[in-house]
This record gives C-alpha cells, sequence and structure tokens, in this order.
C-alpha cells in the first residue's frame, strides 16, 4: 500500500541487484521479505518472505522525466500500479498492465538524503525510499512549458486541437458561480478569453476576461464537470501547462496530475461540455494557445507526442500487409471465418492466410481504410458508439471506417479512430491467445495498443 511518509523502517527499502540487471526489493523492517506479486501476474503486490523466484524481481526502467517505472521481471509489459490512481492512505499497490501514467511512476530518494539517478548496481544494495512522482511540467512525452515571460499575464484564446475553431468558453457570456465550462465557435469574445496568471510553484490560474475575480476549477472529487468559480486561491484553480512535442499542451489538474482538461463524449459542437478525465492526451485533451493579440501561437499539428507521421503515399497506398501485435508477433488480426457484415474481429495465430492480410487504401486526409484480402468490399469499422468490439463491415465511406497509422519511437505502430484519435484499437486484457477480441478503446500506447506491419505480397 502508499502511506504518507513518516520515514520509517517500514518505508524504506533496500534494493539488491540481480545478475539479470532486475532488483529484488527487501523491507528494511526485515531483509528476508521482499516486495513480490502471485504466478497469475496480476492483482496486489505482497510482502513475502525471499525465496529467489523471478516474482520477486523488478526491472526499474528510468523515463525522460527522470522518474522510474518498476516491471515485473517475468512479464515487463505489467508496471508497479496504484491502484484507480487514487492517492489516500492505504490504497493498494498492483500489478497492472503498463500505461506510463502517473500512478506508475516512481520517485527514488535514497535514504541518506543523495540524489539518485539510477538505482545501485551493486550487490549489497541501497536503501531507497519510493515514493509517487510529482514531476516538474516536463512531463513523461513532453517538453518543458512555456516560461514566465511568455505566459504571465498574457491573455489567450484556448483552441481545441482537434478542430481549432472550437475554444474554451464561458457558457452564455456571463459569469456567476458554478458555471459549467464549455467549447463553442470562437467569436473572440471576452468569454473566450484568458488570462494566465503564473503561481510560484509554476502552475497557472486561468482567469476569465469577463471578470478576473472568475477563473476556472475542478470540484473537490477532481472528476466530472469543470466550473467557472469566484477565485479563492484554492488549489483546485490551479492547472500545470505541459508542452506536448507536436507544440499542443495538456492542461492537467496541479493537484492530481493524472487529470486533464477535457472535451466530454470527444464531440466538437457548440456548448460541448468540459470535464476532469483521466490523462490520455488524445486530441480532446490537446489545446492551443493562441495570443489573443495574435502574436503567438502554438503549432496547430495533430502528430502525438511519441509519433512521427505516417508512412507516405507511395509506400503505403494499396499495399498489403500482415498486422501483427507487437505483445506477441505471432499472433495478428484475422477475419474469424468467411467475410460478411458484422464478423468480430480477433486475432490469431499467423497461417499467412487472405483473412490475415489487409490492403491498407490511404485516404485524402491521410488516414487509412483496411480492407480484407478475403474480399475488399470488407473493411474493419466501429460502431457508431466508437466502443467495444471491432468489426468486419462492408466498405460505405464512413469515419467510422478510417484509421491513423501513428509510428512511435520504438517503429511499432498504433491504429486511431480517425474519429476520436483517443482511442485505439486493443486487444481486450493484453491477452494473447486464439480469437481473443480486438476492441476500440482509450489510448494508452501500451504494448496490446502497438502494433507491427509486415508487408507482404499476395
Amino acid at each position: 500500500m502508499i502511506q504518507k511518509n513518516q520515514k520509517t523502517d517500514a518505508q524504506k527499502w533496500r534494493l539488491t541487484h540481480e545478475k539479470d540487471d532486475t532488483y529484488a526489493l527487501h523491507n528494511m523492517s526485515d531483509e528476508k521479505f521482499v516486495i513480490s506479486i502471485n504466478d497469475q501476474l496480476r492483482g496486489f503486490a505482497w510482502l513475502s518472505e525471499f525465496k529467489g523466484s523471478e516474482l520477486e524481481r523488478w526491472k526499474a526502467v528510468k523515463m525522460p522525466n527522470g522518474n522510474y517505472q518498476l516491471l515485473c521481471s517475468k512479464d515487463q509489459n505489467r508496471a508497479l500500479d496504484i491502484e484507480a490512481a487514487k492517492y489516500a492512505e492505504n490504497q493498494g499497490v498492483q500489478l497492472y498492465g503498463r500505461h506510463n501514467d502517473l500512478n506508475q511512476q516512481w520517485i527514488m530518494e535514497r535514504v541518506d538524503g543523495t540524489s539518485t539517478t539510477k538505482p545501485s548496481n551493486n550487490n549489497s544494495g541501497s536503501t531507497t525510499t519510493t515514493t509517487t512522482s510529482k514531476p516538474s511540467n516536463n512531463n513523461s512525452g513532453s517538453t518543458n512549458t512555456s516560461s514566465s515571460t511568455q505566459h504571465e499575464g498574457n491573455v489567450y484564446y484556448i483552441k481545441s486541437a482537434g478542430d481549432p475553431n472550437y475554444v474554451v468558453t464561458v457558457s452564455e457570456g456571463k459569469v456567476a458561480k458554478q458555471k459549467r465550462m464549455v467549447i463553442q465557435k470562437n467569436r473572440k469574445t471576452n468569454a473566450q478569453k484568458w488570462k494566465l496568471s503564473r503561481q510560484k510553484d509554476g502552475t497557472y490560474i486561468l482567469r476569465s476576461l469577463l471578470d478576473e475575480n472568475y477563473v476556472i476549477c475542478g470540484n473537490d472529487q477532481l472528476s466530472g464537470f469543470v466550473m467557472l468559480n469566484e477565485s479563492k486561491g484554492s488549489d483546485l484553480e490551479r492547472w500545470k501547462a505541459v508542452k506536448m512535442d507536436n507544440g499542443n499542451y495538456v492542461l492537467i489538474h496541479s493537484k492530481k496530475q493524472s487529470q486533464a482538461l477535457d472535451i466530454e463524449g470527444a464531440v466538437w459542437e457548440d456548448n460541448a461540455t468540459l470535464q476532469l478525465y483521466p490523462r490520455h492526451n488524445g486530441t480532446n485533451q490537446q489545446w492551443i494557445m493562441e495570443r489573443a493579440d495574435g502574436s503567438t501561437t502554438s503549432n496547430t499539428s495533430n502528430t502525438s507526442s511519441t509519433a512521427t507521421k505516417p508512412s507516405s503515399t507511395t509506400q503505403n497506398e494499396g499495399n498489403i500487409y500482415i498486422i501483427k501485435t507487437a505483445g506477441d508477433p505471432d499472433y495478428v488480426i484475422t477475419v474469424n471465418g468467411k467475410a460478411s457484415n458484422h464478423l468480430r474481429m480477433v486475432i490469431q495465430k499467423n497461417k499467412k492466410s487472405d483473412a490475415q492480410k489487409w490492403r491498407l487504401s490511404r485516404e485524402k486526409d491521410g488516414s487509412y481504410v483496411l480492407r480484407s484480402m478475403l474480399d475488399e468490399k470488407y473493411v474493419i469499422s466501429i460502431n457508431d458508439q466508437l466502443r467495444g468490439f471491432l468489426w468486419l463491415s462492408e466498405y460505405s465511406g464512413s469515419d467510422l471506417e478510417r484509421w491513423k497509422a501513428v509510428k512511435m519511437d520504438n517503429g511499432n505502430y498504433l491504429l486511431l479512430l480517425t474519429k476520436d484519435e483517443g482511442r485505439a484499437i486493443d486487444v481486450e486484457g493484453a491477452k494473447y491467445e486464439e480469437n481473443r477480441g480486438i476492441q476500440l478503446y482509450g489510448r494508452h500506447n501500451a504494448i496490446n495498443q502497438q502494433w507491427i506491419m509486415e508487408r507482404v505480397n499476395k
């Protein structure tokens, strides 16, 4: 579990370096006891008497922001995770699918007070306190936020990166307590202008130009709709502006940095509501900060912070691929039967059959239609609720059939729905077995959402 740091032996851990470059985490109350996990590789982490099992060994992976992930050595797609991203006394610590969010990031602090950039590699080990991550503005996958001279007191339109015609707006154009925040088409009114006042801790207060005493804030549950309220100096009013590699910003709540300013349902229309929602970096959580005087505008590219542009037309248009899951490349996206409408998509062992081959037809908007080589009039699609299992359906030209191929730094791809790039093709439950379902799920970039595109000849 996690508790407030009282600097007791119960909160100190000796990291002993094993031969396979993993660590055993020995508790300083009694060093024969270590952190371990059950043989199902799921559920809560436990303290157990040391047996030398691989269920007791952890890989410390340093992230670009200096924090660490602690991965199970037996399955490095699973990480030590704070249950439900809730920071409270006695909240459970579990093993969970790796997704790199803050509740899987840890700060390794040497007990003697010296800074630690990497856990000790000597077998005798060093004693460390592991604390939950409270990173600086430079969060994982992003670069530093803008400097004080750029933001302090300047007035901005906060445009949605998903559709820059829509901006953060005070609904009905009048200030009032508990006024729900929305997006509307940009009419360049004061209801759509915000003064970003930089605080000493590097966070920002977003003050309405209708009345600068009114600010954007979250409720004390740190979830649900975002409201306009009279400023009280509370930490519910402070936001951290995290700049992504594409120049857009994610606005995360300073009190709970796993929660971000989000357009509910990823719908771009007048009076669509703004909410606090778990951070996933989709386009409905990305914002373009445009100075109201027009002097400075961030890059409006929709490219993800971890991605490069999809392959060029000459490389991909009309080419045929087997789409392998990066979690286990023996399994590939497969039509489970004969081509027909509403046939559920699955993964199966690669038999190199036409049921496992896909022609990627590039569309004018840079997205792809994935056509089955059993019958090219059938394509991979999703229902209009944008959730649940993927299906094979007869091509209709709908945006429910178009996918964005986002290349990651490791060479694998994410396949994002163009209608909502915060949602990705995902192996259900991160389980690699025959006829496991393929679903549309919130993007988290873990290995069960990564795909290897292998070019084939039909």
